[in-house]
């Protein structure tokens, strides 16, 4: 049966209202960059959290780590700041400063995250 968040984790991703809510320790993989989101660099940094995260899915799906495991790919997710106060209320694009991010599943690990990367940036080159 698949593993649909949406679904089983209502209370830490789609709560409405304001809420305290007390998350657990969770796995992501994780790019921090500073400026503009509008950039092909930002595309491309978003890609490969995608990608990384499709390839660990489907090492999941077949049972290569363990037993099959089916589940959704968790929604990307970020925490925005600036390096300087806005002025009149307009942020600065190019000081934006960014950690980006998709969760994995808690079995997920450094030794596989390597392995994923290599694997996957191997198949980017090749594609090239």
């Amino acid at each position: 049966m698949k593993y649909e968040w949406r679904k089983r984790e209502k209370s830490l991703y789609m709560t409405t209202g304001i809420q305290m809510l007390k998350i657990p320790k969770m796995k992501f993989i994780t790019i921090a960059g500073e400026g503009n989101p509008n950039t092909a660099q930002f595309t491309h940094q978003i890609e490969a959290l995608y990608g990384l995260s499709y390839a660990i899915r489907m090492k999941y799906k077949t049972g290569y780590y363990e037993n099959p495991f089916i589940y959704t790919v968790y929604p990307l997710e970020g925490v925005w700041t600036s390096k300087e106060k806005p002025i009149d209320g307009v942020v600065d694009k190019e000081g934006l400063v960014y950690q980006i991010m998709i969760r994995q599943p808690d079995t997920f690990n450094a030794e596989r995250f390597d392995e994923i990367v290599e694997e996957t940036y191997a198949k980017k080159i090749i594609r090239l």
